[in-house]
């Protein structure tokens, strides 16, 4: 009988070869990952410094405009350049008004050769708009075309604390107190007052707008260029030897109960309008509605986003 005897010449060779592919594959799909994941690390920290470039730009927009008159336009009215702590360049923003109406900022990032572009349409953050010179805003169906916050108490109570994060001034009477108010602002510089509580205009002369959560009572010669909002108990009232001018607008809502107490100075809010009073002497009464002077009065204001895009 013969004997075949198989020849395994070579099979470790071959076993080895083939461990040392497998070993080659996966150290090679290792450094694939790791170098994916470097990337992936790199693209979201250029990304994440071009939204924070492009942000800051809206939000530097933001405050000039609060400031100063700004027109749409094709060029930046801002444009930065930010520097790292070793005084390198850190980045690039520009911002520029696309339009007025409704105000859109558009603020571009740029990071080297990528780029990041955030288009925001803003909102002036003060008193909505008023189409006529007083405004009743009692229960009763308002003009149509009326900002829908001016008829529900609970949002004209949003808008009020909105006015008394950003006022200059706010000032907080003892139940039953009357604060006597003398000149306020100036042509150059509109002020926010708020009073959460009785107020007299003692010949006085205001720019900017005053908030009135009590009754306000005006005596003597009084000038106000901007906004008067009786927003609470809605009480204006003058003697018939007061000569009142007001150049803008005069808002007056109920949105509280008559029963303010010390521990409940302003009223407790109504679930509807209330009737308003308005007690002016017709012969010595001008009240002339004013865009412009309305406009100075929101200034104080800042502008806050609307919507958002961002490519």
């Amino acid at each position: 009988m013969v004997v075949k005897h198989d020849n395994e010449n070579g099979i470790g060779l071959i076993l080895a070869l083939m461990i040392l592919a497998l070993l080659s594959m996966l150290i090679g799909a290792m450094l694939t990952a790791v170098t994916v994941e470097v990337w992936v690390g790199n693209n979201y920290r250029t990304e994440s410094r071009l939204v924070y470039l492009a942000e800051a730009g809206i939000e530097d927009g933001r405050e000039a405009m609060r400031s100063e008159a700004i027109t749409p336009s094709a060029d930046p009215f801002i444009q930065r350049t930010l520097l790292d702590t070793d005084g390198r360049t850190a980045g690039r923003y520009s911002v520029l008004l696309i339009r007025s109406n409704p105000p859109t900022l558009k603020s571009t990032g740029d990071l080297g050769p990528s780029r990041k572009t955030i288009e925001v349409r803003l909102r002036r953050a003060g008193f909505p708009s008023l189409a006529q010179a007083i405004t009743l805003n009692e229960d009763i169906p308002l003009p149509a075309g009326t900002d829908p916050q001016l008829q529900v108490p609970e949002r004209l109570e949003r808008i009020v604390d909105s006015i008394v994060r950003h006022a200059d001034d706010v000032q907080r009477p003892a139940h039953g107190e009357v604060v006597r108010l003398g000149t306020i602002g100036s042509p150059t510089e509109y002020r926010v007052v708020v009073l959460e509580g009785n107020g007299v205009l003692d010949n006085a002369t205001g720019y900017g707008l005053l908030l009135v959560r009590g009754e306000l009572e005006l005596q003597g010669m009084v000038s106000w260029h901007g906004l008067i909002l009786a927003i609470g108990q809605g009480v204006v009232r003058a003697s018939d030897s007061s000569t009142v001018g007001i150049s803008g607008a005069l808002f007056l809502t109920r949105t509280r109960a008559d029963d303010r107490s010390a521990t409940n100075p302003l009223g407790t809010l109504l679930p509807q309008r209330g009737p308003v009073t308005l007690d002016l002497p017709a012969a010595s009464t001008t009240v002339a509605w004013s865009e412009d002077q309305i406009d100075h009065a929101n200034r104080r204001f800042p502008y806050v986003p609307a919507t958002w895009r961002e490519y």
